[in-house]
């Protein structure tokens, strides 16, 4: 029997005073140690409840929570401590969830909706699945992005600079010199295992499509080093393994690369994407290659025709006996970006957007995997083919059709963070267009919040930015407009 004081409550498996707002039976070191039973699985009617609805409609996890256990349907009342140990933490840091603004990490989210069994159809995000490791990848990629639509607002005070570019920026070097040396760096270091290899350049795909670039950064100069060693020198079998890698992590390379503004470094990056592919014959890493190559020869005017006949000869090389997974992703992402590269030289685009359509449509019906690559762009789909409508449509100098397309996506439909982000600027590039320069603001905005490291490099933003510092209202330029030129160094065009 639990014991009371003249100060209180005592706990009755170890006689400590409890606080006044524990309303569990026990103290919290004490239910932590014999926690609650995990969560009930609860029925349709329950989560159909305006109880229930009311909560998820407002897309706040902490009254999601505090809905779910004040629920009149449980049979037993369930207090704040039995949800907190559930969720493995403490009743005051629930509290805090309950009560303060919607939390946005998330990992946590996902992780507390699965505790709760909440039906993924009535949540706001998408739950990842434990597939495929590329099914999972793409998943997971899919939830950080549809979670960073969510929570990105144009309130947001962003700071000018970030540890993000720092690391970055001081990781360039070193990753130029990587690829320079080809691992023949006279090291007596050990080289790391394949298969931890193979893990490493994964993880550096998924963290180039979610712009994690503080903590991408840092890790491709000894990757790199380490696959053009264990490609020279290491075992016969693993060999293939890790030129196939190689062409994987040098692709991913260049694209940070080129989205830090490092044009230099991502051509020699792309250019040892093709070349590792080459070592092999991978078809899906010679178009991955081709693919980054061409982004970066689009970066200047004097390059265009490059740009164009580099996607367009290997697309036609890879693209009629493109039958796998891998291959189809690649080859649909050479004719985007043959599609913007034509409508950028004024030529029409629509060809190219029809044959990536149709391989996005194929990869929706059914696909063969390749399990002996690892090599191809997870972000390939319908949703992102929609995406490179909007960008050639601007291209083309129709921001009405632009906005006509982004009505038709869903932001978080896209596969990934930089893509998200990537809707916002079109959205923001052809209000400016329309001279709405309050509706451009906000989605610029947005843009940053989701991906400020990349955003801000975007020459498209900073010319943008620079029109409206000229053309709008004093409130605009002194106000939020002036601050996010400040951040990304527009000036007034």
């Amino acid at each position: 029997m639990m014991r009371t004081t003249r100060s209180g409550r005592e706990c009755p498996v170890c006689g400590t005073r409890m606080s006044r707002f524990n309303t569990g039976t026990a103290c919290s070191s004490c239910a932590r140690v014999t926690p609650a039973v995990g969560a009930p699985v609860m029925p349709a009617e329950f989560w159909a409840s305006d109880h229930m609805r009311d909560a998820l409609a407002s897309w706040h996890m902490g009254r999601v929570i505090f809905a779910f256990r004040t629920h009149p349907m449980h049979k037993s009342p369930i207090t704040q401590l039995d949800v907190a140990n559930w969720l493995d933490m403490s009743q005051a840091t629930l509290s805090r969830i309950e009560t303060g603004d919607a939390p946005e990490v998330m990992s946590k989210l996902v992780k507390w909706a699965t505790t709760l069994h909440i039906p993924e159809e009535l949540l706001w995000f998408r739950l990842p699945r434990r597939d495929a490791t590329d099914e999972v990848d793409r998943r997971q990629l899919h939830v950080l992005a549809a979670a960073a639509v969510d929570s990105a607002t144009a309130e947001d005070i962003l700071p000018s600079t970030s540890p993000a570019a720092d690391d970055f920026d001081a990781s360039v070097p070193a990753i130029e010199t990587a690829f320079w040396a080809a691992g023949n760096v006279g090291s007596d270091q050990p080289v790391r295992e394949i298969n931890e290899l193979v893990m490493l350049a994964r993880r550096i795909t998924r963290l180039q499509m979610a712009c994690e670039y503080a903590t991408l950064g840092p890790m491709l100069a000894p990757v790199i080093t380490d696959l053009y060693r264990q490609a020279h020198t290491g075992k016969p079998r693993d060999r293939r393994t890790a030129w196939d890698a190689l062409a994987q992590v040098a692709s991913e390379t260049s694209v940070a690369l080129r989205a830090r503004g490092y044009f230099a470094v991502a051509w020699t990056a792309a250019q040892a994407a093709e070349s590792a592919a080459k070592r092999i014959d991978s078809r899906q890493g010679m178009a991955s290659g081709a693919y980054v190559r061409s982004q970066v020869l689009l970066a200047r005017p004097e390059s265009l025709k490059a740009a164009l006949d580099c996607a367009v000869h290997a697309a036609a090389l890879i693209g009629p006996d493109a039958a796998t997974a891998p291959e189809i992703q690649t080859v649909g992402m050479l004719h985007l970006q043959a599609s913007l590269v034509t409508a950028t030289m004024g030529g029409s685009p629509h060809d190219h957007l029809a044959q990536a359509a149709e391989y996005a449509a194929q990869l929706d019906r059914s696909t063969i995997d390749d399990p002996t690559t690892i090599v191809g762009n997870i972000s390939f789909g319908s949703a992102n083919v929609a995406l490179w409508n909007m960008t050639v449509a601007m291209e083309e100098g129709s921001p009405e059709r632009v906005l006509d397309l982004a009505n038709r996506l869903d932001p978080r439909s896209l596969p990934t963070v930089g893509r998200a982000a990537q809707y916002f600027v079109e959205v923001g590039r052809a209000a400016a267009a329309r001279n709405d320069h309050t509706m451009s603001l906000d989605a610029l905005l947005r843009a940053e919040r989701i991906a400020p490291q990349q955003v801000r490099k975007m020459d498209t933003v900073q010319q943008v930015v620079g029109h409206m510092m000229g053309r709008a209202g004093r409130d605009l330029v002194t106000g939020d407009l002036g601050k996010l030129a400040s951040r990304i160094g527009a000036v007034a065009l």
